[in-house]
């Protein structure tokens, strides 16, 4: 990706203090849910909305999966639903991702994962990234 913002869309799922300090980072353009007026909403209302603002959606819940939401049909979906249990591993995964892996986030589906990154692209093949 160039150097202009990367427009993300945070699921209601992500804890606050994540999307405070995503919306502090210059290099990220974030919304919320809530700010979009779509808090209560079904995830395929968030994937549309997401699509027509061509924001990535930040999940926290396995439904934003490559199961529910075809490769290559949206912006991107990065899943931290792995790491909902620890908010600070989850900072700290999302900004390895950012800076090791931020070509890879457009139009695949990421899971963020304790020792790995998954990226599933087209045709949902998956190629594993270590963090370091």
């Amino acid at each position: 990706m160039s150097a202009r913002k990367l427009k993300v869309l945070a699921d209601e799922n992500i804890p606050g203090h994540i999307c405070k300090w995503l919306k502090g980072l210059r290099r990220i353009d974030l919304k919320t849910v809530r700010e979009a007026q779509l808090a209560g909403q079904e995830d395929s209302k968030v994937v549309a909305y997401a699509r027509d603002q061509k924001r990535i959606v930040l999940a926290g819940d396995k439904a934003f999966s490559e199961q529910n939401y075809t490769v290559c049909t949206h912006p991107g979906i990065i899943n931290v639903s792995k790491l909902n249990a620890k908010p600070q591993t989850c900072q700290e995964k999302l900004s390895r991702l950012l800076a090791k892996a931020r070509k890879q986030v457009g139009h695949n589906v990421i899971h963020l994962h304790e020792s790995h990154i998954c990226v599933v692209r087209l045709g949902n093949k998956k190629e594993t990234l270590p963090y370091k």
